[in-house]
């Protein structure tokens, strides 16, 4: 397992910079910035909670702006009102009016959100090859605050990594997050401010169930944002070491108890399984049940009937029948039966992957995939075209909702 540590640190960087106050970073000046710039009448409005508007290019100058600023701040580089990042802005913001006077040519007025034309912006970050900027553009549309459909503690659970669910604890997260501090024999003082800001982040979600590795995502952020760069990089280096050690020990086990089963693919080719994806749907499958079998006699029991050679799709099917018939035992597995199902259709209709990804990885998933899948809709004639004017923020927020 390689850690990149310098880059994660430079991204939490970014990040903590994209939360300062506008007035606390260095500002440049989008409007001098495009001066002059070829920019065509577009029949485009942007739409905001506050706003409905034309379209001005000024909008997506001060966008890239902002992200540039905020990406040389956090580089420790003050003077960002250069002749060389105006020309910067300049050419990102000619790239986004070219692409919304493509959108102009359909003939209709087109209504895009602040959210998408930030999207738009960071295409155009992207096609110029600007990823880090790319990244303190993202970093600063993500860091919203509170929403509406915040929780309270006594609504919140933790999903620990065995799959049990537990209520939320703030006070267990001061108590680590002390231990942080202490074992680099700092003062501790700062562990209330820390763990009361991830508990103001992880309400914000409005996401009921939360898995321990995300706790510990915002965790890490919080000690760069408020400034504590050795907890945070002993604090990273730990999670790495701790998540090497668990790995071994979940490979030890599984190769002590099952071996590897040759597995024929779509493509013909032949590949070894060693279950390792099979383990991680049981974990998933069986948060918040409480199951007569461990996880150990489950995998036995979902193992059944794999021979030699099997194709890839009944592997997968035999997997599932097998949770069926655990019904019998018990009328939680009712429940595990259909986890285990939704874990091969999420693989199928999301980029996520359950070992790659994790329990983690499903909201951005599903987050990613909501656009597209509006845009296929209208296309086939089954969604109608209005739905693409809608505030996809909100829409992905709705939708992490059901999904609780």
């Amino acid at each position: 397992m390689t850690i990149n540590l310098p880059e994660i640190l430079r991204d939490l960087e970014i990040k903590r910079a994209a939360l300062l106050p506008e007035e606390d970073k260095p500002r440049l000046d989008g409007g001098a910035a495009i001066l002059g710039l070829d920019a065509p009448d577009l029949d485009v409005r942007i739409v905001s909670k506050e706003l409905d508007q034309p379209f001005r290019p000024i909008l997506a100058a001060n966008l890239v702006g902002n992200a540039l600023a905020t990406f040389h701040f956090a580089r420790g580089n003050k003077e960002v009102d250069t002749d060389e990042n105006r020309v910067f802005v300049r050419d990102t913001t000619q790239r986004v009016v070219n692409r919304l006077a493509r959108l102009g040519e359909t003939g209709r007025e087109a209504r895009l959100t602040d959210y998408d034309l930030s999207v738009l912006v960071e295409a155009a970050l992207i096609e110029k090859g600007a990823f880090e900027i790319a990244k303190a553009l993202v970093m600063q549309r993500t860091t919203l605050p509170t929403s509406a459909t915040a929780l309270d503690e006594s609504q919140m659970r933790l999903i620990r990594r065995s799959g049990q669910v537990v209520p939320w604890s703030t006070d267990k997260i001061e108590v680590a997050v002390r231990k942080a501090f202490l074992s680099m024999k700092m003062d501790s003082d700062n562990a209330m401010t820390i763990s009361q800001r991830v508990y103001d982040r992880a309400r914000s979600m409005g996401v009921s169930y939360i898995p321990i590795e995300s706790v510990q995502d915002l965790v890490q952020e919080e000690l760069v944002l408020a400034g504590h760069m050795k907890v945070a990089e002993d604090y990273i280096l730990y999670r790495a070491k701790r998540a090497m050690l668990r790995a071994q020990d979940l490979q030890e086990a599984a190769d002590a108890q099952f071996a590897l089963i040759p597995v024929l693919e779509d493509d013909g080719t032949s590949n070894f399984w060693d279950g390792a994806d099979l383990r991680e749907r049981i974990r998933f499958a069986s948060i918040g049940l409480d199951l007569c079998l461990s996880s150990g006699e489950i995998e036995a029991e979902l193992r059944r009937s794999l021979r030699p050679d099997i194709r890839r799709e009944d592997l997968t099917k035999t997997i599932v029948l097998n949770a069926k018939t655990l019904m019998e035992k018990d009328a939680d597995f009712a429940f595990f039966a259909g986890r285990i199902l939704l874990t091969y259709a999420y693989e199928e209709a999301l980029d996520w992957d359950i070992v790659r990804d994790g329990v983690g990885g499903l909201r951005d998933a599903h987050r990613k995939a909501l656009k597209p899948y509006l845009e296929y809709g209208v296309k086939i004639g089954r969604l109608h075209e209005s739905v693409l004017s809608y505030d996809l923020e909100k829409l992905a927020a709705a939708l992490d909702a059901s999904a609780d």
